[in-house]
């Protein structure tokens, strides 16, 4: 009998003390998931956790983290959580702890259709878990940082597993409209990223992560007529993963159709490769306060001898297809040297090949003309130009195309094997 009793009161202590060994466990967790959203864009700049014995609440301030060289104030935001420990889920499934997050700005509710921005987040026994965020339809005055925002909701996903530092997910808006004081307008639909994020030690992250319009819409004023520019089905990816020590970045861009001027363009594709990025350098200059960047805070980046290899750019345009590629990168720099630019120069090698309409080449002179000259004379001015160009063997005309194929040696630049006669570097 008296073992009975010891047992139950054993029993009884576990089942006592089991929501407070919940509850930290849901705060480690809790804790472990603010650190990941830095994958996402964001700094924790204060997080206050209260832990309870049944449930726990917790705010979490978050700074977005600024480009390297950006000076305009950073968005600021709240997460205000509340999490309800396991072993039971809402629905009655095991889970470890069950939170509900609402979003806040300036220690308030954004004005969200009357509801607020809500993400749930579920994490089992097992590490594993998933975020759902609910944003409704909302309207946003402009202030000193942004214009008016009007947006009809949207939702995302969030996958993770508290033993993997990576990041999986999507989020997607059905529509949202940005309105500048000035009159230009954005309007976006069916925007979709996903991401499939993992951090380095360094501070970079790799992984992919990909956009995608349904349509983009700019409407500007220019101080009289207005301009409109439209994007169609616009597809992005970007890669970036780490070789040694070094950073390669693969970025493909697809464009149904464009629409400027009055004219339509496309399709479009671009397919670009940037490789030999020293992570450490780039880790540095991520860190760096903001600031305008110079050249000297970009000359470290040349110790890995990078290269860029843009290997299709096609566009197709109401007078025919633009279509290249071109590769440029150094090569021989001392890795242990203090970068120099002149010495990089001589070590800088390259080649170009570039066909377009002869009637593109033209219209893009004119347009520049034009700023100086009238109508009449900036266009013959433009035709003078390709004139001597194709005189002097730097472009060559095939019917109603031009052809330029290009290099780059120790400084000096050749078109169609023709010198250019305006050293880039150092003989």
């Amino acid at each position: 009998m008296r073992r009975v009793w010891l047992s139950a009161l054993f029993a009884g202590l576990l089942l006592a003390g089991l929501p407070a060994l919940l509850g930290w466990q849901a705060e480690q967790s809790y804790r472990e998931l603010e650190q990941r959203l830095g994958l996402l864009g964001w700094q924790v700049e204060r997080s206050d956790y209260r832990r309870g014995w049944f449930q726990s609440a917790a705010e979490t301030d978050l700074r977005a983290l600024p480009l390297p060289g950006a000076t305009a104030e950073p968005l600021r935001m709240t997460l205000r959580s509340r999490i309800l420990h396991g072993p039971l889920g809402s629905q009655g499934d095991p889970l470890l702890a069950e939170v509900e997050t609402e979003l806040l700005q300036q220690g308030q509710r954004l004005p969200l259709d009357h509801r607020p921005a809500l993400l749930r987040t579920r994490i089992d026994f097992a590490g594993r878990g998933d975020s759902r965020l609910r944003l409704p339809a909302f309207e946003l005055p402009a202030n000193a940082q942004r214009p008016a925002t009007t947006s009809e909701g949207g939702s995302g996903l969030l996958s993770f597993h508290l033993a993997d530092p990576g990041l999986q997910g999507r989020f997607e808006l059905a529509e949202v409209r940005l309105q500048h004081p000035t009159g230009n307008r954005l309007t976006g639909q069916g925007l979709r990223w996903d991401f499939d994020l993992l951090p380095d030690p360094s501070g970079l992250w790799q992984g992919k992560t990909g956009l995608e319009a349904a349509l983009l819409e700019l409407v500007s004023p220019a101080g009289g007529p207005r301009e409109r520019i439209v994007l169609a089905d616009l597809k992005t990816r970007l890669d970036s993963r780490l070789e040694g020590d070094r950073l390669r970045l693969d970025l493909a861009i697809q464009l149904a159709r464009l629409e400027a001027a009055d004219q339509p363009f496309g399709p479009a594709s671009v397919r670009l490769r940037l490789e030999g990025l020293p992570a450490q350098e780039l880790a540095l200059l991520q860190q760096r306060p903001s600031a305008p960047l110079g050249l000297a805070d970009l000359l470290p980046l040349l110790r890995g001898n990078p290269a860029l290899d843009l290997s299709e750019l096609r566009l197709t345009t109401p007078r025919g297809e633009i279509a290249g590629h071109l590769r440029l990168g150094l090569n021989g720099m001392d890795p242990s040297a203090e970068p120099n630019l002149l010495l990089a120069l001589t070590k800088l090698r390259g080649k170009v090949s570039l066909r377009l309409p002869e009637a593109i080449l033209l219209q893009v002179l004119e347009q520049g003309a034009r700023q100086s000259l009238v109508a009449a004379d900036a266009a013959e001015m433009a035709r003078q130009r390709v004139e001597a160009f194709v005189q002097n063997g730097w472009l060559a005309r095939e019917g109603d195309q031009l052809r330029l194929d290009g290099r780059l040696e120790s400084g000096r630049l050749t078109l169609n094997g023709r010198p250019l006669g305006l050293p880039l570097g150092i003989r």
